[in-house]
């Protein structure tokens, strides 16, 4: 094997790692993406609720007070006299928000949070029917395949020589 193809194939080395590195990367950061949402959409809620209580007394959005199931960090947090968002895992995965609302009572508020995301696996799914079509990165523009060569055309045009990337 040459020189131009062993530099052929550190280049396609090269782009395939590159692909899944940001591939990879990709997927990370939608991950967290979800989270940092997730999180904001409960501490949005956790503010209605808590609008809700000052005002007249009443839990709403399904809103605890002194929830038993707490997570331990988020208890900790609130303690300290801060409000606080938390992601818990085990077999019911949910996200928390929770603040202190004076009297050594806290407000609470959770939702289910699935670990599988549809929106998530279609991403995945995207990220690697794109790295596989053909066999090749598919990088989205530059090469046609199945065109005409370029030399009748080239001949054509005056006779001039024509590249054809050999």
């Amino acid at each position: 094997m040459g020189i131009r193809g062993r530099i052929a194939i550190a280049i396609s080395f090269v782009t395939a790692l590159a692909v899944v590195v940001l591939g990879v990367a990709v997927h990370h950061i939608s991950g967290l993406e979800r989270d940092r949402q997730a999180r904001a959409n409960q501490d949005g809620l956790l503010s209605s609720a808590l609008q809700v209580y000052q005002r007249d007394g009443t839990l709403a959005l399904g809103a605890q007070l002194d929830d038993a199931a707490l997570p331990f960090p988020l208890s900790q947090a609130v303690a300290k006299g801060q409000s606080g968002t938390y992601l818990s895992g085990g077999d019911d995965p949910r996200v928390w928000a929770a603040t202190p609302v004076g009297d050594d009572k806290v407000l609470s508020i959770s939702a289910s949070f699935p670990a599988a995301d549809p929106l998530q696996t279609a991403l995945d799914r995207a990220l690697v029917v794109a790295r596989r079509r053909d066999g090749r990165v598919d990088g989205g523009g530059g090469v046609v395949r199945g065109a005409e060569p370029v030399a009748p055309a080239a001949a054509e045009c005056g006779g001039g020589a024509a590249d054809r990337g050999g």
